[in-house]
């Protein structure tokens, strides 16, 4: 049998999401157990009365795979393919791939991933489930001091195949790069002012996708975005005399560092009015916000490479 201990992921670029990919490097993403993705059928029940009153039973109807991973962020190449997924674009080379200065803009640009579960029993025996056509539809994190910054990505794939033996690409390993801490988020800046008692920040993107079905076929035949874009979040910071960020209620730019690996920028925050708690040795205050699209940076996030 297989332990949920001994299940490796990667992914790989599928630049045509109804084909799979059968050479080239697959990214191996280190992930925190507990959930992963899944193919799903419905159920088309039958109608019709057999004798005994008894029904004609039931059929699989449209196939479904989709699930969520959860890691512990850190400069890894499979990470930034699961952002460039979720944002709507690929990254823009600054200079060689992988460079200093590469950036990240939010768009609508159609990012597709191959992504392989590979299972290996006690006797060293492979099975593996690869999902195609995937497309993130869902980017959240949450920052606190001292505790690992996981990020959570929810994904979308048109079906799943599985098939015995490991994986024919090239397995390529997560980088080495230590795990971000909530420590690791800093020079937060809202409306131009950085101060440094900000105590969380969380932030989520998402982005409504749905399977298209035609008639013939189970599977459906693409996934294509249902909604806009939406982005939002909070921060949370110890009340205090001095700069302070002063929300507005309309649109404030906000930035801020995941460690020395990535600049984050959006555009157009636009913050809710500021609610205070009393509980604990300080005065914490918390202003949430919704992200908006700015005329000037012509995008609504955007997240540039340090390293």
């Amino acid at each position: 049998m297989f332990s949920p201990m001994d299940i490796t992921v990667g992914i790989i670029a599928q630049p045509n999401p109804s084909v799979a990919v059968t050479t080239g490097n697959l990214l191996m993403l280190d992930y925190i157990p507990g959930s992963l993705m899944m193919k799903e059928t419905d159920q088309v029940e039958s109608a019709t009365i057999k004798p005994g009153r008894a029904t004609a039973g039931s059929r699989r109807g449209k196939v479904k795979a989709s699930g969520s991973i959860k890691f512990r962020l850190h400069d890894d190449a499979a990470t930034e393919l699961l952002f460039s997924s979720g944002l709507g674009n690929t990254w823009l080379e600054a200079g060689a791939v992988g460079d200093v200065g590469d950036t990240l803009t939010a768009s609508s640009k159609k990012v597709s991933f191959m992504l392989v579960q590979i299972m290996q029993d006690e006797a060293g025996v492979f099975t593996k489930d690869t999902f195609l056509g995937c497309e993130v539809t869902k980017i959240s994190f949450s920052a606190e001091n001292s505790a690992g910054l996981e990020v959570t990505v929810e994904i979308i794939a048109l079906d799943m195949v599985t098939s015995t033996g490991d994986t024919t690409l090239t397995k390529v390993a997560s980088s080495t790069a230590l795990e971000m801490l909530g420590d690791d988020v800093k020079n937060i800046t809202i409306n131009g002012v950085t101060i440094t008692g900000y105590t969380k920040l969380d932030l989520t993107i998402e982005q409504p996708r749905d399977p298209n079905y035609v008639l013939g076929s189970s599977v459906a035949t693409a996934v294509s975005a249902s909604g806009t874009r939406k982005g939002s979040g909070g921060v949370s910071y110890f009340r205090q005399n001095g700069a302070l960020p002063g929300f507005t209620g309309g649109a404030q730019a906000m930035s801020f560092s995941l460690g020395d690996a990535y600049d984050v920028a959006i555009s157009a925050a636009y913050f809710s009015w500021p609610k205070d708690s009393y509980g604990g040795s300080a005065v914490e205050t918390t202003a949430n916000f919704t992200i908006g699209y700015d005329n000037v940076a012509l995008t609504d996030i955007k997240i540039t490479r340090k390293l």
